[in-house]
């Protein structure tokens, strides 16, 4: 879930689903520290700390399979 600040007073929650968890809250969380000044080895270090903690996650979801296959013409 993200918090978005419309205005002062009024704030927009949008609600994410995605079976790709663990590297939208890395990107979320490097564009954030970028934008807040921190340098590219300090988003590496929290990068690598974040994936320690996303490490054995269980989000819940089994990432499912596509299976594609050419159909004769």
């Amino acid at each position: 879930m993200l918090n978005v600040a419309k205005t002062d007073s009024q704030i927009i929650k949008l609600y994410l689903e995605t079976n790709q968890p663990k590297i939208i809250q890395q990107m979320m969380e490097s564009y954030t520290n970028l934008i807040a000044g921190k340098s590219i080895a300090d988003v590496q270090n929290i990068t690598t700390e974040s994936t320690k903690r996303f490490l054995n996650m269980n989000t819940g979801r089994v990432r499912a399979t596509t299976n594609f296959s050419k159909g004769t013409s």
